[in-house]
């Protein structure tokens, strides 16, 4: 599998654009600062955006959202994995002459925690309607992230989805 087919980097206007379509109507968009499309089987499956952190720490990242087009086979993790993967992530430190070593991301739940980043993230942080998720940026090469996803979260899931030139672990 060639890593570019798993995560593309794309506009604001069309993952915006998706978000539109696949997200709670009404919902408004940060802007972000990069923007990644995340494929599968020669299809989209969802996307994500990094945007600064709230201090200027430039060991860390913020992902800004996060979403999937469909939701089956666990592929929310999978796409919450592939933006802490360290591809996606050196894209971003290249262009802006940094070197994040975590992401972290805000989950609005009233929840105590968010299965979509149970596994992924560790929560380190919980207040009244808001948790606060991080995770270090993930070794190896998205082929390696596909593989760790198929191991733990779809490799029992019914008619998973395989990445393009890719075969099951």
């Amino acid at each position: 599998m060639c890593s570019s087919d798993l995560a593309e980097r794309t506009t604001s206007a069309r993952l915006n654009f998706l978000k539109d379509k696949y997200l709670m109507t009404g919902l408004a968009h940060g802007a972000g600062v990069m923007h990644f499309l995340v494929f599968l089987d020669d299809g989209l499956v969802g996307g994500f955006s990094y945007t600064w952190p709230r201090l200027t720490d430039i060991r860390e990242l913020h992902l800004l959202s996060d979403f999937t087009i469909a939701h089956e086979k666990r592929l929310a993790k999978l796409v919450a994995m592939v933006a802490t993967s360290r591809e996606p992530v050196r894209r971003f430190d290249l262009t802006f002459a940094r070197r994040t070593e975590r992401v972290r991301t805000t989950v609005f739940s009233d929840r105590p925690v968010s299965m979509k980043y149970r596994g992924i993230f560790d929560l380190v942080e919980r207040r009244p309607g808001v948790l606060l998720y991080e995770s270090h940026v993930r070794p190896g090469t998205l082929a390696d992230i596909y593989r760790d996803w198929w191991t733990r979260f779809a490799q029992n899931a019914r008619g998973a989805p395989q990445a393009r030139g890719a075969e099951a672990p």
